[in-house]
C-alpha cells in the first residue's frame, strides 16, 4: 500500500473517529465530574469527595473489588494455560483440525 493510499484512509477515518471519541469522552468526563460533586442534577454544585469516601469505606465494595480482581487473574491465567497448548497442537494440520479450529473460533461470531 502506498503512502498516499494510507494517508487517504487516515483522512477519511479521522472525522468519524473524532466524533466517537468526543461522544465517549464527554460522557466519561461528566461521570467523573459528577463523582466529585459537579454537574449535579439536583442541588448545588460544589467539590466534594463524599461519594468517593462512601465507596472506598464500604466493606461490600472492597469485597467485590477483591473478587473481581481474583476472577480477572484466574481467567487470564486460565486462558493462557489453555490457549497456548491448543494453539501449538493446531499449528500443524491433521484430520479434524479444521473442525476443531472452527469450533474454537465460533464464539467470535456471537454479537455482544
Amino acid at each position: 500500500m502506498t503512502w498516499r493510499r494510507t494517508l487517504l484512509i487516515v483522512a477519511l477515518l479521522t472525522p468519524g473517529l473524532g466524533v466517537i471519541l468526543v461522544m465517549i469522552g464527554s460522557v466519561f468526563y461528566v461521570a467523573v465530574m459528577q463523582s466529585f460533586g459537579y454537574y449535579n442534577l439536583v442541588g448545588e454544585d460544589s467539590f466534594s469527595l463524599e461519594h468517593w469516601r462512601k465507596v472506598l469505606d464500604s466493606k461490600q465494595f472492597s469485597r467485590a473489588l477483591r473478587y473481581s480482581a481474583y476472577i480477572a487473574v484466574v481467567a487470564a491465567i486460565g486462558s493462557v494455560v489453555l490457549a497456548y497448548p491448543i494453539a501449538i497442537w493446531l499449528r500443524r494440520p491433521f484430520r479434524g483440525s479444521l473442525v476443531i479450529s472452527a469450533l474454537l473460533k465460533a464464539p467470535l461470531f456471537v454479537p455482544g
